[in-house]
């Protein structure tokens, strides 16, 4: 589903925030290691801050990018099936760094952020998509 910000946004941070819960591994085709991402900040066929997910036999790793298709850098704790998480996502237009939080108390909560900078300067997010 891809949502639709109205005006583009260029400067300062977004955030986009949800709940996920991901089913035992057996409901899955597919490879261990083979990170797929599913949200993302993004405009016509440019996209950052893409959330990405591997699957194992005990759990999901959740990972972040902000340039490539595959997980940048992944959380470094296995996350468990069944279990409902919250989920942030910053994207800095400054930095072009992304940052992923998992369940964050406060934004100086546990996360991991990207170290590759994202698309270039003149990057306007106009949508989210899931």
């Amino acid at each position: 589903m891809n949502y639709s910000l109205g005006d583009a946004v260029s400067s300062g941070a977004l955030y986009f925030a949800f709940d996920i819960s991901v089913a035992s591994s057996s409901a899955y085709t597919g490879t261990s290691n083979d990170h797929e991402y599913f949200a993302h900040w993004g405009t016509n066929a440019s996209f950052t801050s893409r959330v990405d997910l591997d699957l194992s036999g005990t759990g999901f790793t959740l990972g972040i990018a902000s340039v490539s298709s595959t997980a940048e850098v992944t959380l470094p704790s296995e996350a468990s099936f069944d279990t409902t998480y919250r989920l942030v996502v910053e994207y800095d237009f400054t930095t072009k760094i992304s940052t992923l939080w998992l369940d964050p108390v406060t934004s100086e909560s546990s996360n991991i952020s990207t170290c590759a900078a994202g698309v270039g300067s003149s990057f306007a997010i106009d949508d989210f998509s899931i």
